[in-house]
Protein backbone atom coordinates (compact mmCIF):
# COMPACT_ATOMS: atom_id res chain seq x y z
CA UNK A 1 0.00 0.00 0.00
CA UNK A 2 1.13 3.24 -1.02
CA UNK A 3 0.36 6.01 1.84
CA UNK A 4 -0.28 9.59 0.33
CA UNK A 5 -1.15 12.62 2.54
CA UNK A 6 -3.40 14.64 -0.17
CA UNK A 7 -6.22 12.92 -1.98
CA UNK A 8 -5.82 13.25 -5.86
CA UNK A 9 -8.48 15.01 -7.61
CA UNK A 10 -9.91 15.95 -4.51
CA UNK A 11 -13.35 17.11 -4.13
CA UNK A 12 -15.51 18.30 -1.03
CA UNK A 13 -18.13 16.46 0.00
CA UNK A 14 -19.93 14.17 2.65
CA UNK A 15 -20.23 10.89 0.94
CA UNK A 16 -22.03 7.95 3.10
CA UNK A 17 -18.63 6.61 4.16
CA UNK A 18 -18.39 9.89 5.90
CA UNK A 19 -21.33 9.87 7.46
CA UNK A 20 -20.94 6.02 8.60
CA UNK A 21 -17.65 7.45 10.54
CA UNK A 22 -19.04 10.65 12.17
CA UNK A 23 -22.03 8.32 13.52
CA UNK A 24 -19.13 6.12 14.89
CA UNK A 25 -17.86 9.05 16.08
CA UNK A 26 -20.62 10.51 18.00
CA UNK A 27 -21.87 6.85 19.01
CA UNK A 28 -17.87 6.37 20.81
CA UNK A 29 -18.35 9.85 21.82
CA UNK A 30 -21.97 9.37 23.61
CA UNK A 31 -20.98 5.97 25.66
CA UNK A 32 -17.54 8.37 26.41
CA UNK A 33 -19.46 11.22 28.45
CA UNK A 34 -21.93 8.18 29.67
CA UNK A 35 -18.82 7.37 31.42
CA UNK A 36 -16.38 10.14 31.96
CA UNK A 37 -17.22 12.25 35.14
CA UNK A 38 -15.94 16.20 34.88
CA UNK A 39 -13.39 17.34 36.61
CA UNK A 40 -12.66 20.90 37.81
CA UNK A 41 -12.08 23.14 34.75
CA UNK A 42 -15.51 21.63 33.03
CA UNK A 43 -17.31 21.85 36.38
CA UNK A 44 -15.82 25.32 37.12
CA UNK A 45 -17.26 26.68 33.89
CA UNK A 46 -20.57 25.24 34.13
CA UNK A 47 -20.90 26.85 37.17
CA UNK A 48 -19.60 29.97 36.63
CA UNK A 49 -22.90 29.81 33.92
CA UNK A 50 -25.15 27.95 36.17
CA UNK A 51 -24.57 30.52 39.41
CA UNK A 52 -24.45 34.24 37.31
CA UNK A 53 -27.48 35.38 37.40
CA UNK A 54 -26.87 37.79 34.06
CA UNK A 55 -24.45 38.32 31.44
CA UNK A 56 -22.81 40.94 33.40
CA UNK A 57 -22.46 39.26 36.22
CA UNK A 58 -20.95 36.22 34.46
CA UNK A 59 -18.56 38.03 32.96
CA UNK A 60 -17.69 40.05 36.31
CA UNK A 61 -17.07 35.97 37.87
CA UNK A 62 -15.00 35.17 35.52
CA UNK A 63 -12.88 37.96 35.13
CA UNK A 64 -9.77 35.81 36.75
CA UNK A 65 -10.26 32.78 34.22
CA UNK A 66 -8.21 34.53 31.28
CA UNK A 67 -10.19 33.04 28.70
CA UNK A 68 -12.56 34.55 26.06
CA UNK A 69 -15.98 34.10 27.43
CA UNK A 70 -17.78 32.55 23.91
CA UNK A 71 -17.87 29.08 25.73
CA UNK A 72 -19.10 30.78 29.14
CA UNK A 73 -22.03 32.58 27.68
CA UNK A 74 -22.78 29.08 25.27
CA UNK A 75 -23.09 27.58 28.71
CA UNK A 76 -24.73 30.69 30.42
CA UNK A 77 -28.17 29.26 28.25
CA UNK A 78 -27.78 26.01 28.39
CA UNK A 79 -28.35 26.16 32.14
CA UNK A 80 -30.98 28.49 32.07
CA UNK A 81 -32.78 24.88 30.78
CA UNK A 82 -31.13 22.75 33.13
CA UNK A 83 -28.37 22.29 35.78
CA UNK A 84 -27.40 19.19 34.52
CA UNK A 85 -24.22 19.06 33.61
CA UNK A 86 -24.70 15.50 31.32
CA UNK A 87 -25.76 18.42 28.92
CA UNK A 88 -22.60 20.56 28.77
CA UNK A 89 -20.88 17.14 27.76
CA UNK A 90 -24.00 16.21 25.31
CA UNK A 91 -24.00 19.90 23.69
CA UNK A 92 -19.76 19.56 23.66
CA UNK A 93 -19.66 16.34 21.95
CA UNK A 94 -22.05 17.92 19.01
CA UNK A 95 -19.73 20.94 18.49
CA UNK A 96 -16.90 17.91 18.25
CA UNK A 97 -18.89 16.11 15.73
CA UNK A 98 -19.15 19.58 13.97
CA UNK A 99 -15.56 19.85 13.77
CA UNK A 100 -15.13 16.44 12.35
CA UNK A 101 -18.01 16.56 9.86
CA UNK A 102 -16.38 19.93 8.40
CA UNK A 103 -12.95 18.45 8.22
CA UNK A 104 -13.99 15.33 6.51
CA UNK A 105 -16.08 17.09 4.30
CA UNK A 106 -13.34 19.13 3.24
CA UNK A 107 -10.10 18.60 3.88
CA UNK A 108 -7.82 17.29 0.96
CA UNK A 109 -6.51 14.46 2.67
CA UNK A 110 -6.59 10.86 1.73
CA UNK A 111 -9.33 8.93 4.25
CA UNK A 112 -6.38 6.57 5.22
CA UNK A 113 -5.00 9.99 6.72
CA UNK A 114 -8.75 11.77 7.94
CA UNK A 115 -9.18 8.68 9.99
CA UNK A 116 -6.55 8.25 12.18
CA UNK A 117 -6.39 12.41 12.95
CA UNK A 118 -10.21 12.18 13.84
CA UNK A 119 -10.02 9.51 16.14
CA UNK A 120 -6.48 10.35 17.87
CA UNK A 121 -6.14 11.70 20.96
CA UNK A 122 -6.75 15.34 20.41
CA UNK A 123 -10.05 15.38 18.18
CA UNK A 124 -11.58 12.61 19.68
CA UNK A 125 -10.33 12.76 23.61
CA UNK A 126 -9.26 15.36 24.84
CA UNK A 127 -11.19 18.03 22.69
CA UNK A 128 -14.11 15.83 22.59
CA UNK A 129 -15.05 13.82 25.59
CA UNK A 130 -13.59 16.11 28.38
CA UNK A 131 -16.34 18.91 27.94
CA UNK A 132 -14.06 22.49 27.32
CA UNK A 133 -13.94 25.44 25.33
CA UNK A 134 -11.38 23.91 23.03
CA UNK A 135 -13.71 22.07 20.62
CA UNK A 136 -15.44 25.29 19.62
CA UNK A 137 -11.90 26.86 18.38
CA UNK A 138 -11.37 23.42 16.24
CA UNK A 139 -14.36 23.88 14.62
CA UNK A 140 -14.04 27.45 13.66
CA UNK A 141 -10.39 26.60 12.70
CA UNK A 142 -11.40 24.15 10.04
CA UNK A 143 -14.46 26.16 8.92
CA UNK A 144 -11.60 29.17 8.29
CA UNK A 145 -9.53 26.81 6.51
CA UNK A 146 -12.36 25.83 4.12
CA UNK A 147 -13.24 29.01 3.21
CA UNK A 148 -9.59 30.39 2.75
CA UNK A 149 -8.68 27.28 0.65
CA UNK A 150 -12.34 27.79 -1.60
CA UNK A 151 -11.32 28.90 -5.19
CA UNK A 152 -13.73 32.19 -4.48
CA UNK A 153 -13.07 33.35 -1.25
CA UNK A 154 -15.72 34.96 0.93
CA UNK A 155 -13.17 37.36 2.68
CA UNK A 156 -15.84 38.59 5.29
CA UNK A 157 -16.94 34.82 6.03
CA UNK A 158 -13.23 34.59 7.26
CA UNK A 159 -12.74 37.25 8.99
CA UNK A 160 -15.96 36.71 10.61
CA UNK A 161 -14.65 32.84 11.78
CA UNK A 162 -11.34 34.27 12.11
CA UNK A 163 -12.93 37.03 14.84
CA UNK A 164 -15.18 33.86 16.45
CA UNK A 165 -12.02 31.82 16.93
CA UNK A 166 -10.12 34.42 18.80
CA UNK A 167 -13.15 34.46 21.08
CA UNK A 168 -12.61 30.58 22.11
CA UNK A 169 -9.37 30.65 23.73
CA UNK A 170 -6.46 33.10 23.99
CA UNK A 171 -4.04 30.34 21.76
CA UNK A 172 -6.99 29.81 19.60
CA UNK A 173 -6.47 34.05 19.40
CA UNK A 174 -2.77 33.16 18.17
CA UNK A 175 -4.01 31.01 15.94
CA UNK A 176 -6.44 33.52 14.16
CA UNK A 177 -4.32 36.38 13.99
CA UNK A 178 -1.50 34.33 11.82
CA UNK A 179 -4.41 33.35 9.25
CA UNK A 180 -5.43 36.77 9.23
CA UNK A 181 -2.06 37.73 8.14
CA UNK A 182 -2.33 35.48 5.23
CA UNK A 183 -5.63 36.15 4.73
CA UNK A 184 -4.38 39.53 4.29
CA UNK A 185 -1.37 38.22 1.93
CA UNK A 186 -3.90 36.05 -0.11
CA UNK A 187 -6.27 39.41 -0.69
CA UNK A 188 -3.78 41.12 -2.03
CA UNK A 189 -2.82 38.39 -4.60
CA UNK A 190 -6.25 37.28 -5.53
CA UNK A 191 -7.33 38.36 -9.14
CA UNK A 192 -10.75 37.04 -8.66
CA UNK A 193 -11.76 38.69 -5.65
CA UNK A 194 -15.52 40.00 -5.21
CA UNK A 195 -15.08 42.17 -2.54
CA UNK A 196 -13.93 46.09 -2.71
CA UNK A 197 -10.87 47.37 -0.90
CA UNK A 198 -12.93 49.89 1.26
CA UNK A 199 -15.02 46.95 2.51
CA UNK A 200 -11.98 44.66 2.84
CA UNK A 201 -9.88 47.38 5.04
CA UNK A 202 -12.86 48.02 7.38
CA UNK A 203 -13.67 44.40 7.99
CA UNK A 204 -9.87 43.72 8.90
CA UNK A 205 -9.83 47.52 10.73
CA UNK A 206 -12.89 45.35 12.98
CA UNK A 207 -11.13 41.99 13.54
CA UNK A 208 -8.21 43.78 14.58
CA UNK A 209 -9.74 46.10 16.85
CA UNK A 210 -11.98 43.30 18.17
CA UNK A 211 -8.62 41.09 19.08
CA UNK A 212 -7.10 43.83 20.71
CA UNK A 213 -10.20 43.76 23.49
CA UNK A 214 -10.54 40.62 23.53
CA UNK A 215 -6.69 40.88 24.50
CA UNK A 216 -7.75 43.58 27.21
CA UNK A 217 -10.84 41.79 28.23
CA UNK A 218 -9.37 38.49 29.79
CA UNK A 219 -6.20 40.45 31.06
CA UNK A 220 -6.89 38.92 35.10
CA UNK A 221 -6.31 41.30 37.98
CA UNK A 222 -3.23 41.06 39.76
CA UNK A 223 -4.02 39.14 42.59
CA UNK A 224 -4.82 35.93 40.62
CA UNK A 225 -2.91 33.44 43.52
CA UNK A 226 -1.40 31.67 40.45
CA UNK A 227 1.47 34.66 41.09
CA UNK A 228 2.11 33.38 44.49
CA UNK A 229 3.81 30.39 43.02
CA UNK A 230 5.63 32.05 39.76
CA UNK A 231 9.31 31.95 41.61
CA UNK A 232 11.21 29.96 38.79
CA UNK A 233 13.82 31.69 36.82
CA UNK A 234 12.93 32.82 33.77
CA UNK A 235 16.31 31.02 32.47
CA UNK A 236 15.55 28.11 34.56
CA UNK A 237 15.65 24.37 33.24
CA UNK A 238 11.68 24.10 34.03
CA UNK A 239 10.70 27.36 32.56
CA UNK A 240 12.53 27.03 29.42
CA UNK A 241 11.44 23.16 29.14
CA UNK A 242 8.07 23.76 29.81
CA UNK A 243 7.30 25.95 27.34
CA UNK A 244 10.12 24.17 24.34
CA UNK A 245 8.87 20.62 25.26
CA UNK A 246 5.34 22.07 23.88
CA UNK A 247 6.67 20.58 20.08
CA UNK A 248 7.40 16.74 20.96
CA UNK A 249 4.68 16.97 23.54
CA UNK A 250 1.97 18.45 21.01
CA UNK A 251 3.37 15.88 17.70
CA UNK A 252 4.08 12.75 19.63
CA UNK A 253 1.56 12.21 22.90
CA UNK A 254 2.22 9.33 24.46
CA UNK A 255 0.73 9.24 27.79
CA UNK A 256 2.80 7.20 30.93
CA UNK A 257 0.16 4.69 31.56
CA UNK A 258 2.84 2.76 33.81
CA UNK A 259 1.04 5.29 36.44
CA UNK A 260 -2.42 5.27 37.75
CA UNK A 261 -2.65 8.75 37.27
CA UNK A 262 -1.53 8.83 33.93
CA UNK A 263 -3.37 11.95 32.36
CA UNK A 264 -1.32 15.22 31.97
CA UNK A 265 1.81 13.01 31.20
CA UNK A 266 4.12 11.85 28.74
CA UNK A 267 6.02 8.76 28.91
CA UNK A 268 9.48 9.98 27.64
CA UNK A 269 9.37 13.02 29.75
CA UNK A 270 8.73 10.93 32.85
CA UNK A 271 11.57 8.43 31.44
CA UNK A 272 14.09 11.15 31.03
CA UNK A 273 13.81 15.22 30.70
CA UNK A 274 17.35 15.32 29.65
CA UNK A 275 16.49 12.81 27.05
CA UNK A 276 13.43 14.74 26.00
CA UNK A 277 15.22 17.69 24.68
CA UNK A 278 16.36 15.76 21.60
CA UNK A 279 13.32 14.96 20.28
CA UNK A 280 12.29 18.53 21.20
CA UNK A 281 14.51 19.56 19.06
CA UNK A 282 13.54 17.66 16.09
CA UNK A 283 9.61 17.92 16.23
CA UNK A 284 10.66 22.24 16.17
CA UNK A 285 12.15 21.40 13.10
CA UNK A 286 9.52 19.05 11.13
CA UNK A 287 7.66 21.55 10.28
CA UNK A 288 10.47 24.10 8.71
CA UNK A 289 11.53 20.82 6.72
CA UNK A 290 7.45 19.69 5.77
CA UNK A 291 6.69 23.54 4.67
CA UNK A 292 9.97 24.95 3.42
CA UNK A 293 8.68 25.77 0.10
CA UNK A 294 5.43 26.62 1.28
CA UNK A 295 6.11 30.18 3.21
CA UNK A 296 2.31 30.71 4.32
CA UNK A 297 2.33 27.58 5.52
CA UNK A 298 5.94 28.19 7.41
CA UNK A 299 3.88 31.86 9.08
CA UNK A 300 0.84 30.14 10.22
CA UNK A 301 2.58 27.31 11.89
CA UNK A 302 5.53 29.33 13.58
CA UNK A 303 4.09 32.67 14.37
CA UNK A 304 1.28 30.49 16.31
CA UNK A 305 3.38 27.77 18.10
CA UNK A 306 6.06 30.37 19.29
CA UNK A 307 3.55 32.79 20.37
CA UNK A 308 2.04 29.80 22.30
CA UNK A 309 5.36 28.71 23.38
CA UNK A 310 6.71 32.35 24.42
CA UNK A 311 3.40 32.70 26.54
CA UNK A 312 3.50 29.45 28.55
CA UNK A 313 7.35 29.93 29.46
CA UNK A 314 6.59 33.66 30.24
CA UNK A 315 3.07 32.91 32.63
CA UNK A 316 2.45 31.61 35.40
CA UNK A 317 -0.12 28.74 33.97
CA UNK A 318 0.56 25.17 34.93
CA UNK A 319 1.18 23.63 31.20
CA UNK A 320 -1.51 20.80 30.35
CA UNK A 321 -2.12 18.24 27.75
CA UNK A 322 -5.19 20.65 26.38
CA UNK A 323 -2.16 23.00 25.19
CA UNK A 324 -0.09 20.91 23.32
CA UNK A 325 -3.16 20.01 21.00
CA UNK A 326 -2.78 23.08 19.63
CA UNK A 327 0.59 21.87 17.99
CA UNK A 328 -0.98 19.16 16.53
CA UNK A 329 -4.09 21.70 15.20
CA UNK A 330 -1.64 24.39 13.75
CA UNK A 331 0.54 21.01 11.69
CA UNK A 332 -2.90 19.49 10.41
CA UNK A 333 -3.59 23.42 9.37
CA UNK A 334 -0.99 24.42 7.65
CA UNK A 335 -0.62 20.91 5.88
CA UNK A 336 -4.09 21.74 4.50
CA UNK A 337 -2.78 25.66 3.61
CA UNK A 338 -0.13 24.11 1.77
CA UNK A 339 -1.90 21.97 -0.35
CA UNK A 340 -3.54 25.17 -1.85
CA UNK A 341 -0.82 27.80 -1.68
CA UNK A 342 1.99 28.11 -4.27
CA UNK A 343 5.64 26.58 -3.87
CA UNK A 344 7.92 29.91 -3.51
CA UNK A 345 11.94 29.17 -2.57
CA UNK A 346 12.25 32.20 -0.25
CA UNK A 347 14.64 31.00 2.47
CA UNK A 348 17.75 28.86 1.10
CA UNK A 349 20.31 28.85 -1.81
CA UNK A 350 19.47 26.27 -4.69
CA UNK A 351 21.63 23.42 -3.04
CA UNK A 352 19.79 23.41 0.33
CA UNK A 353 16.98 23.71 -0.85
CA UNK A 354 16.98 20.61 -3.56
CA UNK A 355 18.13 18.65 -0.19
CA UNK A 356 15.18 19.93 1.97
CA UNK A 357 12.86 18.73 -0.98
CA UNK A 358 14.20 15.96 -1.58
CA UNK A 359 14.45 14.68 2.14
CA UNK A 360 10.61 16.18 2.25
CA UNK A 361 9.80 13.71 -0.60
CA UNK A 362 11.14 11.24 0.86
CA UNK A 363 10.35 11.30 4.48
CA UNK A 364 6.96 13.85 4.96
CA UNK A 365 4.62 11.17 4.73
CA UNK A 366 6.08 9.08 7.60
CA UNK A 367 6.58 11.71 9.58
CA UNK A 368 2.92 12.65 9.57
CA UNK A 369 1.78 8.99 9.77
CA UNK A 370 3.96 8.79 12.86
CA UNK A 371 2.49 11.50 14.77
CA UNK A 372 -1.14 10.63 13.75
CA UNK A 373 -1.11 6.48 14.53
CA UNK A 374 1.17 7.59 18.31
CA UNK A 375 -2.22 9.49 18.91
CA UNK A 376 -4.35 7.31 18.03
CA UNK A 377 -3.39 4.21 19.56
CA UNK A 378 -2.95 7.18 22.68
CA UNK A 379 -6.87 8.08 22.00
CA UNK A 380 -7.86 4.50 22.40
CA UNK A 381 -5.89 3.35 25.44
CA UNK A 382 -7.26 6.74 27.35
CA UNK A 383 -10.75 5.96 26.54
CA UNK A 384 -10.33 2.68 27.41
CA UNK A 385 -9.14 3.76 30.39
CA UNK A 386 -12.03 6.71 30.78
CA UNK A 387 -14.82 4.08 30.41
CA UNK A 388 -13.41 1.69 33.08
CA UNK A 389 -12.14 4.06 36.06
CA UNK A 390 -13.60 7.41 37.29
CA UNK A 391 -11.58 10.25 35.76
CA UNK A 392 -13.01 12.34 39.13
CA UNK A 393 -14.92 11.09 42.28
CA UNK A 394 -16.50 14.06 42.24
CA UNK A 395 -19.93 12.31 41.08
CA UNK A 396 -19.29 8.94 43.61
CA UNK A 397 -19.01 11.87 46.57
CA UNK A 398 -22.33 13.08 45.40
CA UNK A 399 -24.07 10.35 44.26
CA UNK A 400 -22.87 8.47 48.10
CA UNK A 401 -24.29 11.95 49.52
CA UNK A 402 -27.60 11.90 48.13
CA UNK A 403 -27.81 7.64 48.68
CA UNK A 404 -26.85 8.19 52.56
CA UNK A 405 -28.96 11.63 53.28
CA UNK A 406 -26.20 14.24 53.72
CA UNK A 407 -26.67 16.10 50.90
CA UNK A 408 -28.95 18.41 52.79
CA UNK A 409 -26.33 18.95 55.41
CA UNK A 410 -24.22 21.97 55.35
CA UNK A 411 -21.35 20.06 53.36
CA UNK A 412 -17.84 21.94 54.02
CA UNK A 413 -14.73 21.19 51.48
CA UNK A 414 -10.98 21.85 51.60
CA UNK A 415 -9.37 22.56 48.73
CA UNK A 416 -11.43 24.59 47.14
CA UNK A 417 -10.17 23.38 43.56
CA UNK A 418 -11.40 19.85 44.21
CA UNK A 419 -15.29 21.17 44.98
CA UNK A 420 -16.31 21.91 41.83
CA UNK A 421 -17.69 18.29 40.51
CA UNK A 422 -19.00 17.47 43.76
CA UNK A 423 -21.25 20.70 43.66
CA UNK A 424 -22.28 20.33 39.72
CA UNK A 425 -23.31 16.89 40.58
CA UNK A 426 -25.31 17.93 43.93
CA UNK A 427 -26.50 21.22 42.07
CA UNK A 428 -26.04 23.16 45.45
CA UNK A 429 -23.31 25.38 46.76
CA UNK A 430 -20.46 24.02 49.01
CA UNK A 431 -18.81 26.20 51.94
CA UNK A 432 -15.32 26.24 50.96
CA UNK A 433 -13.24 26.44 53.83
CA UNK A 434 -10.38 28.49 51.95
CA UNK A 435 -12.69 31.21 50.96
CA UNK A 436 -14.87 31.10 54.34
CA UNK A 437 -17.78 30.93 52.71
CA UNK A 438 -20.71 29.32 50.71
CA UNK A 439 -19.63 28.60 46.76
CA UNK A 440 -19.21 26.50 43.19
CA UNK A 441 -17.02 27.39 41.40
CA UNK A 442 -13.68 28.39 42.02
CA UNK A 443 -12.34 32.12 43.45
CA UNK A 444 -8.98 32.34 41.78
CA UNK A 445 -8.30 35.08 43.99
CA UNK A 446 -8.47 33.40 47.77
CA UNK A 447 -5.64 34.16 49.93
CA UNK A 448 -4.32 31.59 50.89
CA UNK A 449 -5.42 29.24 48.46
CA UNK A 450 -4.63 26.36 50.62
CA UNK A 451 -4.95 26.59 54.42
CA UNK A 452 -3.16 23.71 56.99
CA UNK A 453 -5.00 21.37 59.43
CA UNK A 454 -5.04 23.72 62.11
CA UNK A 455 -6.57 27.04 60.40
CA UNK A 456 -8.94 24.29 59.05
CA UNK A 457 -9.91 23.13 62.44
CA UNK A 458 -10.01 26.96 63.17
CA UNK A 459 -12.85 27.77 60.59
CA UNK A 460 -14.63 24.29 61.55
CA UNK A 461 -15.28 26.08 64.72
CA UNK A 462 -16.21 28.87 63.94
CA UNK A 463 -18.39 28.23 61.81
CA UNK A 464 -22.21 28.16 62.53
CA UNK A 465 -22.68 24.74 61.86
CA UNK A 466 -23.46 22.43 64.77
CA UNK A 467 -23.09 19.14 61.99
CA UNK A 468 -21.75 19.07 59.35
CA UNK A 469 -20.14 17.10 55.97
CA UNK A 470 -16.34 17.34 55.47
CA UNK A 471 -14.73 16.66 52.02
CA UNK A 472 -11.04 16.35 51.92
CA UNK A 473 -8.56 15.69 48.82
CA UNK A 474 -5.94 14.68 50.80
CA UNK A 475 -5.18 12.67 54.86
CA UNK A 476 -4.98 15.60 56.85
CA UNK A 477 -6.82 12.80 59.67
CA UNK A 478 -5.40 9.18 60.04
CA UNK A 479 -7.98 6.73 59.29
CA UNK A 480 -9.08 4.23 62.15
CA UNK A 481 -11.06 2.29 59.88
CA UNK A 482 -13.71 2.10 62.88
CA UNK A 483 -16.37 5.19 61.82
CA UNK A 484 -17.04 5.16 66.32
CA UNK A 485 -13.89 6.56 66.86
CA UNK A 486 -13.35 9.64 66.14
CA UNK A 487 -10.20 10.95 63.91
CA UNK A 488 -9.97 14.49 65.99
CA UNK A 489 -11.62 15.59 68.82
CA UNK A 490 -10.79 18.26 71.23
CA UNK A 491 -13.87 19.98 73.38
CA UNK A 492 -15.42 21.69 71.07
CA UNK A 493 -14.90 19.09 67.84
CA UNK A 494 -15.28 15.82 66.74
CA UNK A 495 -14.92 14.05 63.61
CA UNK A 496 -15.50 10.98 62.50
CA UNK A 497 -14.55 8.89 58.97
CA UNK A 498 -17.30 7.74 56.62
CA UNK A 499 -15.62 6.88 53.66
CA UNK A 500 -12.97 7.08 51.00
CA UNK A 501 -13.14 7.91 47.13
CA UNK A 502 -9.56 6.93 45.61
CA UNK A 503 -10.35 5.71 42.29
CA UNK A 504 -9.92 8.34 40.20
CA UNK A 505 -7.69 9.31 37.29
CA UNK A 506 -7.36 12.69 38.53
CA UNK A 507 -5.20 12.22 41.48
CA UNK A 508 -6.66 15.88 43.41
CA UNK A 509 -9.90 14.72 43.04
CA UNK A 510 -9.88 11.79 45.26
CA UNK A 511 -11.40 11.90 48.52
CA UNK A 512 -11.98 11.75 52.13
CA UNK A 513 -15.42 12.25 53.76
CA UNK A 514 -16.23 12.88 57.78
CA UNK A 515 -18.97 13.94 59.46
CA UNK A 516 -18.12 17.24 62.32
CA UNK A 517 -19.81 17.64 65.38
CA UNK A 518 -19.93 20.47 67.57
CA UNK A 519 -20.22 19.44 71.16
CA UNK A 520 -22.77 20.77 73.11
CA UNK A 521 -21.01 23.72 75.68
CA UNK A 522 -22.33 22.59 78.87
CA UNK A 523 -23.02 25.33 81.60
Amino acid sequence: MHLQIFKENFQRGFSPKYFFIAVVYFSLSFIGILHHEIWLDEAHHFLLARDSGSIAELIYNARYDGHPLLWNFMLYALTRFTHDPFYMQLFHILISLSAVIVFLRNAPFTDFFKVPFVFGYFMFYEYNIISRNYSLGVLFLFTSCTLLCSAKKKYTAILVFLLLLSYTHLFSLFCAVSIFIVTVISYRFDSKKKISRLKFRIACTVFVFAVLFILWSIIPPPDHFLHQYDTDPYLSFKRIGKAFSLFFKGMYHFPNFFKYHFWNTNLLVDISKNLSVIPSVICFLIPFILFHNKPLSLLVFYLSSITIALFIFWSPIIAGVRYFGYITLLLITSLWLSKYSPEKNTLFPEKIYLKLKRFNSRFKVSIMYSILFIQFFSSLIVYSLDLSKPFSEGKEVAEYLVEKNYAQDNIVVSHQSSAPPISAYLNKKLFYAEANEFGSFCKWNTHPFVIDKEELISRLKKSNFQKSILVLNDSLFQDFGDSSLPVYSDAQLKIFYLAKFDKGIMKSENYRLYEVRKEVEKN
